[in-house]
């Protein structure tokens, strides 16, 4: 974690031994609210932290998928969208609920 725009960093778990270890596959910035970090990991976790990554909380994902990708829409910071290898999921409240956006990879 950077707190002076990444000319030093520390290692921060935020808590989470889970995170630390995780492969993070996609993080993303809510552009209205910076302070709000997003993560997804390939195993198909979803964290979301309030406070720059200083703490997280963490859900599995409704699919076994393979997460690559995390994006944050710029007009309505609580749709989310992760590329999975079979295709998008979609969150309309910030990433509490998921569901398969319809878009899949096939």
């Amino acid at each position: 974690m950077s707190t002076d725009g990444g000319a030093t960093w520390q290692d921060d778990n935020g808590g989470d031994d889970t995170l630390q270890s995780a492969s993070i596959s996609g993080l993303a910035i809510d552009p209205q609210h910076n302070q709000t970090v997003y993560a997804v990991t390939s195993d198909d976790s979803f964290y979301a932290s309030t406070d720059s990554g200083a703490n997280w909380n963490g859900s599995s994902l409704p699919t076994d998928a393979s997460a690559t990708s995390l994006a944050v829409n710029q007009r309505d910071p609580a749709e989310l969208l992760i590329g999975t290898q079979g295709g998008i999921l979609r969150s309309l409240d910030g990433g509490d609920n998921w569901y398969d956006s319809g878009i899949s990879s096939d």
